[in-house]
């Protein structure tokens, strides 16, 4: 299996471009907004800006919506759960981790599955 340590991938224009893309279909699933330059240069910190003040939003007045797109999104209920312990949800610092706990498992998804993809290639070859 591939490494899927995030922060070995943020130069790799492709995975940026298609962790955007993952990330504006998850959230356009429950209708939240989210739109994307294109460039890969600044992708993070784009849907990071974006992501977060909605996040900050969904802890305020819609938890269990927050609680839902963390499902979709396939988040580690384990990482949440620790958060939880340990966090006060009212600081802006939890919306700042909840933020970066959505957006590394994003881009571990397109990861994943384009080691699965190449993987099937490869076995298609052979």
């Amino acid at each position: 299996m591939t490494d899927l340590e995030p922060s070995h991938y943020y130069k790799n224009a492709e995975i940026i471009l298609q962790t955007a893309h993952q990330t504006l279909k998850d959230f356009g699933m429950l209708n939240h907004k989210i739109s994307f330059s294109g460039n890969t240069e600044t992708a993070y910190q784009e849907l990071f800006e974006q992501i977060e003040p909605l996040v900050a939003k969904l802890i305020q007045t819609n938890y269990q919506q927050l609680l839902d797109l963390l499902y979709r999104i396939d988040v580690n209920e384990k990482k949440v759960s620790e958060m939880l312990k340990s966090e006060n949800k009212e600081e802006a610092n939890f919306a700042n981790k909840m933020t970066t706990l959505i957006l590394n498992r994003e881009l571990q998804k397109v990861i994943i599955r384009n080691a699965y993809s190449l993987k099937g290639n490869q076995n298609l070859e052979k």
